[in-house]
């Protein structure tokens, strides 16, 4: 099953081949720092200190010949006046497995002038801990093409690389606890499941009463549980690696949703509508983008009115450097007071009896929105235009 939108014809009214480009033209404000900079020193020194961590500027024709900057040794917690102008002085302190690679990097460059030297390496502080810096640095050639000279910079990243650290951490003990729940606390729960069946069968077919009542909330107790762990696990495994992350066909995302939910579709007779004809590419994981869809649309199918088909309306449009997805519903809305709590885990706003569920979905599209460097709201008018659920995602190629 496809949902096709309705098509649009576009007229270009331009021909881009006739159009030329611009010359380009350095700002006057370019030129004129760049002819202050050479005549007056003391705006060199300003942008250094201002702007970087350390510049460095070294003899490649005499490789011992290394002159540092005095923001750079105290960057490592020295006072420059300790260290001299020589190569090894900071070799002594740069851990040995990035002095290798920073030296492969560096031999590169050598060879090819569109390799960038640019990479983050670590230095042991006088106090004994370790300084992460990145260290970029640019070949200057003589007429013939043989490096010369090179000049560097160096910028502290050391707040940057241990809150990553921190961050991986924190992703390790969160795995090792999704780990304990799936396999030691729902052990427990499926043996309790297993012993009610086994109850269930010793007991008469025609138990009524307070003891088929007892027995059939302990199932639903139980399954229910089950359910919430399961939940609970898909959200915990989400994560914000960048790694794998590749471009998104939307349009493929929000049919491969459509299909996963043609059943409740039919069933519920509901209308699908598309008001955009072009669906972009964008950045997050298919899958990921599936899911968002699938919970959104699934939301407006469950929460509509009783007495009459589901009406949705999918929607995207380019905003800056971002696309804004959209699905709308015309249900029962969000109470105001609710508001609040629309994406919080395990958080329900409706009675389970009413509108079956467990409060996880919205969270795990914001899990996965945000992951992806995107934003999720939505607006609602209750008892009125039903709910607009949106999100945004970094557009990609042309688009950008």
């Amino acid at each position: 099953m496809r949902f096709e939108p309705v098509q649009e014809a576009l007229i270009s009214t331009s021909d881009e081949s006739t159009q030329s480009k611009p010359a380009v033209v350095e700002h006057y404000l370019k030129t004129e720092l760049y002819q202050s900079i050479s005549s007056n020193f003391e705006l060199i020194d300003f942008l250094q200190e201002a702007a970087l961590d350390g510049v460095w500027y070294w003899d490649i024709e005499h490789p011992e010949q290394e002159w540092m900057s005095p923001r750079f040794w105290q960057t490592l917690g020295y006072d420059p006046e300790e260290k001299q102008h020589c190569s090894s002085e900071w070799q002594s302190l740069i851990h040995p497995d990035d002095l290798i690679s920073s030296n492969e990097n560096l031999r590169k460059h050598f060879a090819d002038p569109n390799h960038p030297y640019d990479q983050i390496v670590r230095y042991r502080h006088k106090q004994g801990g370790t300084v992460w810096v990145r260290c970029r640095g640019k070949a200057i050639r003589c007429p013939e093409g043989r490096p010369i000279r090179m000049l560097g910079a160096h910028t502290d990243v050391t707040e940057l690389k241990e809150a990553e650290q921190a961050l991986q951490r924190s992703h390790a003990d969160l795995e090792h606890f999704a780990y304990v729940i799936s396999h030691d606390f729902r052990q427990p729960l499926r043996m309790i499941s297993r012993y009610l069946q086994l109850l269930e069968r010793q007991l008469p077919t025609d138990l009524t009463g307070d003891a088929a009542t007892f027995l059939k909330n302990a199932k639903e107790g139980t399954q229910r549980m089950d359910q919430m762990l399961e939940s609970w696990l898909q959200y915990a495994r989400l994560t914000e690696s960048q790694t794998d992350v590749s471009c998104c066909d939307s349009d493929q995302a929000v049919q491969d949703a459509l299909e996963c939910l043609a059943a409740k579709i039919e069933q519920t007779q509901a209308q699908i509508t598309f008001h955009s004809t072009t669906w972009p590419k964008v950045r997050i994981r298919h899958e990921e983008l599936v899911t968002v869809f699938q919970n959104l649309i699934e939301n407006a199918l469950k929460y509509s009115w009783l007495d009459q088909p589901p009406q949705i309306e999918l929607d995207v449009e380019h905003r800056g450097m971002d696309w804004r997805f959209s699905v709308r519903d015309y249900g029962i809305g969000i109470e105001s007071e609710q508001k609040e709590r629309v994406f919080k885990l395990f958080q329900r706003l409706h009675d389970r009896k009413q509108y079956q569920g467990h409060g996880v979905g919205l969270s795990i599209c914001q899990k996965i929105i945000h992951n992806r460097g995107g934003n999720i709201g939505f607006e609602s008018n209750e008892n009125a235009a039903g709910t607009c659920f949106f999100f945004t995602l970094a557009a990609v190629g042309p688009d950008l």
